[in-house]
């Protein structure tokens, strides 16, 4: 039986991101304080000598890969990075492997699914279809890396894939916020607030409805498996709920505390195609989401305006904020992030 104590040595693969510095708050939290990570600048993962002698000097007996390429959504049009990705998914792998590890954690997410899965997602039918997901090319070395796990975890049963649904809530460190969709949403309603507009406009294309889940509840998930013996090498975490896209605005609105109208522009469609994520696996390991909606919006509003109000305390800008590009690229500051 894989025994994890306060005292076993955590790395944490991508711990400035969106969801590695909520792994590492929560381990933190729970009293895990023998953690270590490394910044990109002292070692990329996409260098695999540099990876396996890491591994071989600092020796962690529990891994947690969070790392991504440096771009993670359509815009990535270089291939050169697509193989990053996999160079980079295989060292961390490898690396774990080679030193006999107690436990690896490899995190995915529910875009890796193939488009004729059913609703809602189960674990067996991530790599049982052909049928490759919408983003594939971007995907391919997440895609492999589960492969990877799959096969290590018939071996070992120390190797699990978890499997997020959208994933929102505060960034911290060097993080960008996770999902940007959302993240603009919520910015937009700020700056609404403070310009004091009567209205804000918002597209009905796509008028979506889809299954969030608080970051800081996926991070609590990371931990429960570490300390559990698995019998799945894939796990989905989810929170089982669909949230409509006009009913989500209305929580971000309420959250800011936005007086004004939410005008919908563009055709009339709505959609009750929903893609939720098969979470019994989890859940029978005594998981179980904690961060309602509400609070979990408001927390990540709270997040973003103290962001923003940091900015412009540090004058990052070269004028006030005014619209939503302004506002990501203040957010984007690295200064920002430090603070």
């Amino acid at each position: 039986m894989v025994m994890i104590g306060k005292n076993t040595k955590i790395f944490v693969a991508g711990h400035r991101g969106f969801v590695g510095s909520s792994v590492v708050r929560t381990l933190r939290a729970e009293g895990f304080q023998n953690l270590c990570f490394c910044s990109r600048a002292r070692l990329d993962l996409e260098d695999r000598k540099k990876t396996l002698e890491y591994f071989d000097r600092a020796r962690p007996r529990v891994v947690v890969m969070c790392a991504a390429a440096r771009k993670c959504d359509d815009s990535w049009v270089d291939p050169l990075e697509m193989f990053g990705e996999m160079g980079m998914v295989c060292n961390v792998l490898d690396g774990a492997q080679s030193i006999d590890v107690e436990k690896c954690v490899f995190v995915g997410g529910s875009d890796l699914y193939p488009k004729s899965a059913k609703d809602p997602c189960q674990e067996s039918t991530l790599l049982s279809d052909s049928d490759m997901p919408r983003t594939s090319d971007l995907h391919l070395g997440r895609l492999m890396g589960i492969r990877q796990c799959e096969a290590l975890w018939r071996q070992s049963g120390r190797f699990v894939s978890l499997i997020s649904t959208e994933l929102y809530g505060p960034a911290k460190g060097g993080a960008t916020g996770g999902n940007q969709g959302i993240v603009s949403l919520i910015l937009k309603l700020l700056l609404a607030k403070e310009r004091g507009d009567g209205r804000v406009e918002l597209s009905r294309e796509p008028l979506f409805k889809t299954e969030l889940l608080f970051v800081d509840d996926f991070a609590a998930a990371c931990v429960a498996v570490l300390l559990e013996e698995l019998e799945w090498p894939i796990l989905n975490v989810g929170s089982g709920e669909g949230v409509q896209m006009e009913d989500f605005v209305a929580t971000i609105a309420s959250a800011v505390g936005f007086p004004g109208r939410i005008e919908w522009t563009g055709k009339e469609t709505r959609s009750d195609k929903i893609r939720r994520l098969d979470c019994n696996r989890i859940r029978s390991l005594g998981w179980s989401p904690q961060v309602s909606l509400q609070e979990g919006v408001a927390h990540t509003v709270r997040d973003l305006q103290n962001r923003l109000n940091w900015s412009r305390k540090l004058r990052l800008t070269k004028h006030r904020v005014q619209d939503l590009s302004d506002a990501l690229a203040a957010l984007g500051s690295s200064e920002v992030c430090k603070g």
